[in-house]
């Protein structure tokens, strides 16, 4: 029994340590901005709850990604006043 505990602690703790390295790891990189992972999935899950449509997360994806796009255009034409 004490041995199948320790075994599923470890494992736990493993799977804890890669999530938090794929958490910090670059999603999205344009210019000098970077999304990570872990904001990524945080925005899906937020907006997911909230869409009357669901998507799935490659095609979140997409529209992040296209967004992201958008935005970095606006500041370097210098239309994006909020930046």
């Amino acid at each position: 029994m004490d041995m199948k505990i320790m075994t599923a602690a470890a494992l736990a703790m493993a799977t804890t340590a890669t999530l938090a390295q794929k958490a910090d790891a670059p999603f999205l990189r344009i210019g000098e901005d970077v999304t990570s992972w872990g904001e990524f999935e945080h925005l899906y899950e937020q907006n997911r709850t909230t869409a009357l449509t669901p998507m799935s997360k490659q095609e979140y994806a997409t529209l992040f990604t296209n967004y992201k796009l958008k935005a970095t255009e606006a500041r370097a034409q210098k239309i994006d006043t909020l930046a």
